[in-house]
């Protein structure tokens, strides 16, 4: 719910400070929750893994930690839900 809300209190905020939504500025969400198609402005909506982002971060630092050694480079790909 958390994220709901802080989607729509920044639409209320930049319609306070005069930005039209999206002509100056567009929003995206995150929470794969379909919010956009209940507000009066346009917002695209977007899942992302974050759980899995979370693991594999927590993993890596605990990897490094053990190793004693940093790693030069590391890639991951995320595959996100539209």
């Amino acid at each position: 719910m958390f994220r709901i809300t802080a989607s729509v209190n920044s639409i209320t905020t930049l319609k306070e400070y005069g930005m039209s939504i999206p002509d100056d500025i567009r929003l995206i969400s995150l929470t794969g929750h379909s919010i956009g198609s209940m507000l009066e402005t346009t917002m695209s909506s977007m899942e992302i893994p974050a759980h899995e982002m979370g693991e594999k971060a927590a993993r890596m630092i605990i990897t490094e930690l053990i190793r004693k050694k940093k790693r030069r480079v590391s890639r991951s790909i995320w595959y996100a839900n539209l």
